[in-house]
């Protein structure tokens, strides 16, 4: 597992009562900081890893996470140099 720096909230209320994600970075092997969003379920849900197409980031997956909630924990991530997370060397 690479070491985490998680800067960000946990799990709170949304607009129409949607929980929003946890939301974070986490440290490539080159330092460079990966964001990533997670909305969580219960123990024993499926886990959906999520990634996004080119030029786009994590967030073109908020209607997928919000259709899977409660029933699969879905984490997002910002490819490098994509949304919030750091090009990188």
């Amino acid at each position: 597992p690479c070491p985490a720096a998680e800067r960000g909230g946990a799990p709170r209320g949304g607009e129409g009562g949607l929980v929003t994600p946890r939301t974070g970075t986490t440290a490539a092997r080159d330092g460079a900081a990966i964001a990533w969003r997670l909305w969580d379920a219960p123990a024993g849900r499926p886990r959906v890893a999520l990634l996004h197409s080119l030029a786009l980031d994590g967030g073109m997956w908020d209607g997928v996470a919000a259709a899977l909630a409660g029933r699969a924990a879905v984490l997002a991530l910002d490819c490098r140099g994509h949304g919030a997370s750091a090009k990188g060397a």
